[in-house]
C-alpha cells in the first residue's frame, strides 16, 4: 500500500480560513471605506433607524467601530491560525456568524430600513462560500443565522417606528431563502461530481486505473465534465506508464500485485482454481558479462514477447525484476499449469535453436 497521502481531503480549515481571512480583510476594508465615505460626505443621505435615535454622526461612529473591531479580530485570527497551522473545532462557524453580525449590524447603523434587502445580497455570498468549503451542515447553520439576523433587523426597525412593511421585508427574506436552496442544490451537485473526480485520481495514485468518469450522469455538462473526459483519455496512458515494465512490455511488479489481488478474490468467490508460474533466465549474469547489457536487454525484451505470445488472453504476464518473470493463469489447475509451463519451455528451446548457427 502506498505511503502517500490521498489526493483528496487536502484542504484543512486552517488553509481555508487563512485565504478567506485575507479576502475578508480586503473586502470589508474596501466596501466599508467606500460606503462610509459616501455616507459621511452626504452623497447617501437616507437616514437609518439608529441615526434617527442617536444622530447621523453617532450612527457613523458606531458603524466604524464595528468595522474596526471586526478587522482587528480577523487579524488576530489570521496570525493565530498562521502560527499554529491548525484551526480549533468550531472556529469556521464562529467566523461565519461574525460575518453576518457585521453585515446586519452595519446595515442597522447606516442603511435606511427600506434598503435592508441590500444586506441579503452580501449574505448570499457568505452562504455560497460556506457551502463550497465547509459543507451542508455549516450551510444550514449559516442560513439559519441569516434568518434570525434579518428577522431581528426588521423587528427592531418596526419597533422603532420605521416606515417599512414587514410583509415585504419577509418576502425579501423568502426570496433569499429560495436562492440559498437553489445555490445549495447546485453546489451539492458540483461537490459530488468533484468528489468523483478526486476519487478517480486517488485510485490512480494507488495504481488502480479500473474506474472511469461517467459523464452520462452530468445533467449540466461543464468544466468538471471536461476534466472527467480528459482523465478518461489519459488513464490508459497512465496505466501503461505505471503498471507496465518498459523494457519487456509485460506488467511490472506493481501491476502484477494489483491484478493478482483482483484475480485471487474472483477465484475465491467463484471457487475456481488459479495458477502462478515463476520463470527466470538461467545464467543471465553471464549474458550481461560476456555480451553486454544491451544484449541482456534484448534477451529480456524477447523473453517478454515470447511469454505474452504463449499466454492466454486472460493470463497476466509480468517481469518481477531482473530476469524473473511470472505468469498468473486464472481458471487453471495443476494440470493446466504444467501444460502452460511445458509450452513455455518448448518455445524457449525452439527460439534458442533457431538462433544457433547450423551445424553447432
Amino acid at each position: 500500500m502506498s505511503s502517500q497521502a490521498p489526493l483528496g481531503a487536502q484542504l484543512s480549515d486552517a488553509e481555508i480560513l487563512l485565504w478567506q481571512g485575507r479576502f475578508r480583510r480586503a473586502f470589508v476594508g474596501l466596501v466599508g471605506f467606500v460606503g462610509l465615505s459616501l455616507k459621511w460626505t452626504g452623497l447617501i443621505n437616507a437616514q437609518s433607524v439608529l441615526a434617527a435615535q442617536i444622530g447621523a454622526t453617532g450612527s457613523l461612529v458606531v458603524a466604524v467601530a464595528i468595522v474596526v473591531v471586526y478587522l482587528g479580530a480577523n487579524e488576530v485570527l489570521l496570525r493565530r491560525v498562521a502560527r499554529e497551522r491548525t484551526a480549533p473545532s468550531g472556529l469556521a462557524s464562529a467566523v461565519t456568524v461574525a460575518d453576518y453580525v457585521l453585515i446586519f449590524s452595519v446595515a442597522y447603523a447606516v442603511t435606511p430600513a427600506s434598503a435592508y434587502a441590500r444586506s441579503l445580497i452580501l449574505a448570499i455570498f457568505i452562504v455560497q462560500f460556506t457551502r463550497l468549503y465547509f459543507g451542508l451542515r455549516a450551510t444550514m447553520m449559516s442560513v439559519l443565522v441569516v434568518t434570525v439576523c434579518y428577522t431581528t433587523l426588521v423587528l427592531l426597525a418596526t419597533g422603532a417606528g420605521a416606515a417599512i412593511s414587514p410583509q415585504e421585508e419577509f418576502w425579501n427574506l423568502a426570496m433569499f431563502l429560495l436562492g440559498a436552496v437553489l445555490l445549495n442544490s447546485l453546489h451539492g451537485t458540483v461537490s459530488g461530481r468533484l468528489d468523483r473526480v478526486v476519487k478517480l485520481f486517488d485510485r490512480a495514485q494507488e495504481g488502480d486505473f479500473g474506474g472511469s468518469y461517467d459523464d452520462s450522469l452530468d445533467r449540466m455538462p461543464d468544466a468538471i465534465t471536461v476534466i472527467g473526459r480528459s482523465y478518461n483519455r489519459l488513464r490508459e496512458r497512465l496505466e501503461t506508464m505505471v503498471l507496465t515494465d518498459p523494457l519487456s512490455g509485460c506488467f511490472n511488479r506493481r501491476g502484477f500485485n494489483q491484478l493478482s489481488a483482483r484475480e485471487v478474490s474472483r477465484a475465491i468467490r467463484a471457487q475456481h482454481a488459479i495458477a502462478v508460474l515463476a520463470i527466470d533466465v538461467d545464467h543471465f549474469k553471464r549474458i550481461n558479462d560476456e555480451f553486454g547489457h544491451l544484449t541482456g536487454d534484448e534477451v529480456l525484451r524477447d523473453m517478454g514477447a515470447r511469454l505474452r505470445e504463449i499466454a492466454r488472453a486472460g493470463d497476466v504476464v509480468a517481469r518481477m525484476g531482473g530476469e524473473e518473470f511470472e505468469i498468473l493463469a486464472p481458471d487453471t489447475n495443476a494440470g493446466g499449469a504444467t501444460i502452460l509451463l511445458a509450452s513455455t519451455a518448448r518455445t524457449w528451446i525452439d527460439q534458442r535453436a533457431a538462433r544457433q548457427p547450423a551445424g553447432t
